[in-house]
């Protein structure tokens, strides 16, 4: 049966046939579509509104797909698409499809190939199409690797004992960088590791690493630039008490923690 619809039908009638039949064909991959939608903006924080909206993920990424509806009965000109690709990219979407009664201006069109926003009648749209939309042709997965490029350094709070009768300084007991040899002041075993995760995740020291140029990024930077490896020394001052460490003379407050490390992003 061909779901397409004349343009017998009433325009606003036309676009709820058309989020039904966007609904119908998601169900079967656990889309959820939402029509309207209210969507947090990026940059400013307010929600902005979309007429619909499909959310799904292919594997662990998020997939957000919007639909925006001009029921005019002129076509549409290219400030429309100028006004849908900065808020496709400032809502973070992955696509964009606009949806229209009467067509497109010849500039919209052009305007709209080269910024990746597809364009359609409201009744020429199929199911065909809304599977489609529904089939990334690829993802990108970009994530961060690391390595230590020197030993980590270890600075102790300093006892009354310290530096007496020619005393070196004790040493870790074990200098693997996953082992728990760590006790944070509400008793925790965490590693070196744990330490350099928690760490990203206050402070990122990633953010060193150059971005890629994207037209609608926020200050024009987009994605970062896999495989540029970037040396960093991160010193990491530790409050008297926080974090302990197991040497050859017991357990040590620690003062700082010094790590040299390589950094990059990898993509697939």
């Amino acid at each position: 049966m061909d779901e397409r619809k004349s343009s017998a039908v009433p325009e606003w009638r036309a676009f709820e046939e058309l989020v039904a039949r966007i609904e119908r064909a998601a169900a079967p991959t656990d889309a959820i579509v939402t029509s309207p939608d209210h969507i947090p903006d990026v940059n400013s924080g307010p929600k902005r509104e979309v007429d619909a909206s499909i959310r799904f993920r292919v594997g662990t990424a998020p997939v957000l797909i919007t639909i925006e509806c001009r029921k005019r009965k002129s076509t549409q000109d290219v400030t429309w698409i100028e006004q849908l690709v900065t808020k496709r990219d400032n809502i973070g979407a992955s696509k964009t499809i606009a949806v229209v009664s009467k067509g497109f201006s010849r500039e919209a069109m052009e305007l709209a190939g080269r910024k990746g926003i597809e364009l359609r009648k409201i009744e020429d749209v199929s199911r065909e199409d809304i599977e489609d939309w529904l089939t990334p042709q690829f993802i990108f997965h970009i994530f961060k690797q690391s390595r230590l490029v020197e030993q980590p350094g270890l600075e102790y709070v300093k006892t009354d004992s310290d530096g007496r009768h020619g005393a070196s300084p004790p040493e870790i007991e074990n200098s693997d960088f996953n082992a728990k040899i760590f006790v944070t002041k509400e008793g925790e075993a965490i590693s070196l590791n744990d330490i350099w995760l928690r760490l990203q995740s206050q402070n990122d020291p990633f953010d060193i690493i150059p971005r890629l140029e994207a037209e609608g990024a926020p200050d024009g930077k987009g994605p970062p630039c896999p495989n540029v490896k970037m040396k960093t020394r991160i010193e990491l001052s530790i409050s008297r008490g926080d974090l302990q460490v197991q040497t050859t003379q017991g357990l040590r407050d620690v003062g700082k923690i010094i790590l040299p490390m390589e950094i990059w992003y990898e993509q697939e």
